[in-house]
């Protein structure tokens, strides 16, 4: 899979992204869970945990990368990761699309601008 096959499947649905931090635990579970019926859903690393089953797609990359459980997401979630060649985990089987980091940064291939 790449990510040109992605490119507006979910054009015009509403989406949520559920990113970590320590304001992530401050909002009732069954109240974000009636509002992402229908919705899109997008975890960015640690929001697996707590969201895997409902999300759509999910973005890892190397920084700070850990064991997310990925065997106990959605069965449909396409799992995207950004892996350095010097840093990332060497099994990364679970993933459906492995993007490689762009070093030195060019702007127009930076995950960001391919959307």
């Amino acid at each position: 899979m790449n990510l040109n096959e992605l490119k507006d499947i979910k054009k015009g649905l509403d989406c949520v992204v559920f990113t970590c931090g320590p304001s992530f635990k401050e909002y009732n579970k069954e109240k974000l869970n009636e509002f992402c019926k229908g919705k899109v859903i997008i975890c960015v690393k640690e929001a697996i945990l707590e969201y895997g089953y409902v999300c759509d797609y999910f973005f890892s990359n190397f920084l700070r990368h850990r064991d997310y459980n990925l065997d106990k997401t959605k069965s449909s979630c396409i799992k995207i990761h950004q892996r350095s060649l010097k840093y990332s985990p060497k099994d990364l089987s679970n993933y459906d699309i492995i993007i490689d980091e762009d070093r030195p940064f060019k702007l127009n291939n930076q995950l960001l601008k391919k959307k």
